[in-house]
């Protein structure tokens, strides 16, 4: 789920169908992607929160299939394979 920043504090936000967003004390909602557009149009912006290093900075520990990771070195996005054993570039290859 996007993890978006809300335009204010201390307010809820109310979407087209009526679903409200309260955001946390940090003042970020997690939001369904659906509802992203809407969100965006209300002044929330959507954070990253890819972990980004070089090649031996990978994370080790905390690991999930399809995990997204930005490799600096090799320059572009990485993901945790699905077997959870190594990681792959988007064509599948070992990264």
């Amino acid at each position: 789920m996007p993890k978006m920043i809300a335009p204010g504090t201390g307010n809820a936000y109310v979407v087209a169908d009526g679903t409200v967003f309260i955001p946390a004390s940090d003042g970020t909602v997690d939001a369904p992607a659906a509802y992203v557009p809407q969100l965006v149009a209300m002044g929330f912006v959507l954070v990253n929160d890819t972990p980004v290093d070089t090649t031996t900075g990978r994370p080790v520990a905390g690991l999930t299939p399809g995990m997204m990771f930005f490799d600096s070195t090799a320059g572009r996005p990485i993901w945790r394979n699905a077997t959870n054993t190594g990681w792959v570039f988007s064509d599948g290859t070992a990264a």
